[in-house]
């Protein structure tokens, strides 16, 4: 009775909370975008082409502003982004195979193999000029490394680079089902409102389809009845009304494989997208009878794509596109096999999907490799006609373990859309990471009494048990493929401005984290800008004017005079921006930002980084990581937040290192810094009128602006409300 009394008081001061801030929220985000905004004409915001095409030399200019003034075919030469996190700590073996960047042809590689004793097998697929040789007199898997034979090839004046492949540590983004109930969070179920899940009412798409998992895809079709209840769905359904089902649009699940040959999705199977790069064929088929098993790639597909109205399984997102699947987790993974994955079909896929990436154990910092990177960058320069591929990337399931997506370069790529989870409950689940690079969430399964993902299963099965964020970044990717359907000349940029200004805070507005940048814009380093809105993207998308080209503004710290890291105290760093104003590169726009990081340090996992704006947005870069005790640091790693997106990045920066545990034996130093801001010079067409607003429907609470005082005796009410009701 103790706590339902607390809980209906919590109630009420959060009712009274939202009646004092929440006009004045909007009122302030909306002086603050004109103030910051107003020399930006929209006669000039419309003329996107002045700058440079999105199709014609975009990746020549995207390598320019990344790399430097060099030229397109030398970023290749230089040393791989993430060259001292990609993967060598948990390399599982050292192969006997070697990728070679040589200048001269087939007959050159030829005669330098010949000479050198390798084999040369032929160009890497997508990578001109790059060659797969193997040593066949070298083990196949080893421990350590052949650097004297990787030096030798080197020795070739034709050769400008040479990359010993080794096997990498990779995961599928699903759960154990033991962990699962070991998970099970029995106290945040019996304290949910008993009418949270409600009870069936008249539903028209009830009997629409005659899917026997239909009435399970609870994510698709809210049925509950109580008008206070924030939505529970993906918001699918008025899109189907519109008429928009992914026809005509090509989605490739990257996995383990695809059962091309199941009913629900044989309809839909496109082989020209389709490939095995474990076994160098063109059948994605999985291998059978493994322990676990190799379904994963072929529950991804289903939810993206099952064929409606058949009678079997369930209802796809994305129910009439095309889908493609690469098999390339059921063996050893090195960078080729993920740069071949990730460049696959280059003229015909239109979006990836992956649930899988580095270790989510807690301790591992990992990015591409040197053709991984690359095949990204070509992705979207060059696919999809010069508008660029989506990539849709699972952020983690490391949660558990105090993992953070932070450390995880592929999720936390700027190429790539991140995408979380939440439960049916509207909560984080236990498994989920936290960053500030995740852009948006679907629905997983969270605890053990939450229900889960309906989807197509290995020998013509289908299975209510899917799960992780492996399963949520499909539901995505379906989304997308409805979005690019409605309007197919949406760039890769374009998806992430359309999920960052329609995705919905309210259905998860109850969970602790919430803030609004100075742009206007509510995020969570739990669930990104919210959850994904199929019908509000697509509807959105209709009337879309493509953002303006992007631009990268580089930016040096001020000198710092100190340099060993002081561990019982905050370490700052500080950068002074203009934004590049007057350069090729001025941004009055943020979209992306990262912070270019070299620091050793004693106990890397203790380290706490945080970043805040001129506007006075707080971005927590990397969450601390007990289980990482590693010695080395970090080299030269890019943490990426998009929670300044939309705001203008003039002024100062203030860079934060700490050491959480304040741990006097805890030594290091700090080496080097560099902001990278990502954005556009004009505001983009859509934010012009002013900022983000959000619907009444989903919002259902208010969320306090991160730049209010400390001191304010309103923000510090708040903040125990929510800090109580997280206890509780």
């Amino acid at each position: 009775m103790y706590f339902k009394s607390l809980t209906n008081f919590i109630a009420l001061i959060s009712i009274t909370l939202q009646v004092i801030f929440g006009v004045v929220q909007q009122t302030e985000a909306r002086a603050r975008f004109t103030r910051d905004h107003h020399n930006l004409s929209r006669d000039e915001n419309i003329n996107k082409t002045a700058y440079y095409s999105n199709v014609n030399g975009a990746l020549d200019r995207l390598i320019e502003m990344l790399y430097g003034d060099i030229e397109p075919k030398s970023v290749l030469f230089r040393e791989p982004l993430y060259a001292s996190h990609a993967g060598l700590d948990n390399a599982l073996h050292y192969t006997n195979e070697w990728v070679v960047h040589i200048d001269g042809g087939d007959q050159e590689a030829n005669r330098i193999a010949e000479k050198a004793g390798y084999v040369n097998l032929g160009q890497v697929k997508g990578f001109p000029d790059v060659y797969l040789m193997r040593k066949p007199d070298h083990p196949a898997g080893h421990k350590r490394s052949a650097r004297e034979l990787t030096s030798h090839l080197m020795s070739f004046s034709q050769v400008n680079w040479a990359d010993q492949q080794f096997s990498k540590s990779r995961v599928k983004r699903d759960l154990d089902i033991m962990n699962l109930i070991k998970n099970f969070d029995i106290g945040n179920w019996f304290n949910k409102d008993e009418d949270w899940f409600g009870k069936p009412h008249f539903n028209p798409f009830a009997t629409a389809f005659t899917d026997p998992l239909w009435d399970k895809q609870w994510y698709m079709q809210d049925t509950r009845t109580k008008a206070s209840l924030p939505r529970l769905d993906l918001n699918v359904l008025p899109v189907f009304q519109l008429g928009y089902t992914g026809s005509g649009v090509n989605v490739v699940i990257l996995d383990d494989g695809l059962e091309h040959t199941h009913s629900d999705l044989v309809k839909n199977y496109v082989p020209s997208i389709s490939g095995d790069l474990n076994d160098n064929d063109d059948d994605p088929t999985p291998r059978y009878g493994t322990k676990p098993d190799n379904a994963h790639g072929t529950r991804c597909a289903g939810e993206v794509a099952m064929q409606a109205n058949n009678s079997k399984c369930g209802v796809g997102i994305a129910y009439n596109a095309g889908i493609g699947g690469v098999r390339m987790l059921d063996g050893p993974v090195s960078d080729r096999i993920e740069g071949e994955a990730l460049s696959f079909a280059l003229k015909k896929v239109d979006i990836f999907s992956a649930s899988w990436g580095p270790n989510d154990d807690g301790e591992t910092v990992e990015g591409p490799g040197r053709l991984a990177q690359q095949a990204f960058l070509k992705g979207v320069t060059q696919g999809r006609n010069g508008l660029g591929i989506i990539y849709v990337w699972a952020s983690g399931n490391g949660g558990a373990k105090d993992d953070t997506c932070a450390c995880d370069g592929y999720a936390s790529n700027v190429f790539t859309l991140s995408i979380g989870s939440a439960s049916e409950s509207g909560t984080f689940p236990w498994y989920g990471e936290k960053c500030p690079s995740t852009l948006a969430v679907t629905y997983s399964s969270g605890a053990y009494t939450d229900q889960k993902i309906a989807t197509t299963d290995l020998n013509d099965q289908c299975t209510t048990s899917h799960t992780g964020t492996s399963a949520s970044a499909p539901l995505a990717a379906g989304i997308v493929a409805l979005v690019l359907e409605a309007n197919p000349k949406l760039t890769w940029r374009d998806v992430q401005h359309l999920t960052v200004w329609t995705a919905q805070p309210g259905p998860l507005i109850d969970n602790p984290g919430w803030k609004m940048n100075d742009a206007g814009f509510q995020y969570n380093p739990r669930f990104g800008f919210g959850l994904m809105d199929a019908h509000g993207m697509v509807r959105t998308a209709l009337n879309w004017t493509n953002v303006p080209a992007q631009r990268v503004c580089r930016i040096k710290p001020v000198p710092v005079e100190w340099k060993q890291i002081n561990p019982l105290k905050p370490n700052i760093v500080e950068f002074q921006s203009d934004g590049c104003r007057g350069t090729e590169n001025e941004i009055n726009y943020i979209e992306h930002v990262q912070v270019f990081t070299t620091v050793h340090y004693t106990n890397r996992g203790a380290l706490q980084i945080d970043l805040v704006s001129p506007k006075g947005t707080k971005t927590r870069l990397l969450f601390p990581r007990k289980n990482d005790v590693s010695p080395t640091g970090f080299e030269n790693w890019p943490f990426t937040s998009a929670h300044t997106w939309g705001e203008n990045p003039a002024g100062q920066w203030l860079f934060y290192l700490t050491d959480s545990t304040l741990d006097a034996d805890n030594k290091g130093t700090f080496d080097s810094a560099e902001l990278v801001i990502y954005g556009t010079k004009q505001a983009p067409q859509h934010a012009l009128s002013g900022p983000r607003m959000y619907p009444l429907e989903y919002k259902k609470k208010s969320v306090m602006p991160f730049t209010a005082e400390k001191n304010d005796p309103q923000l510090r009410l708040r903040a125990l409300v929510d800090n109580v009701q997280n206890w509780i």
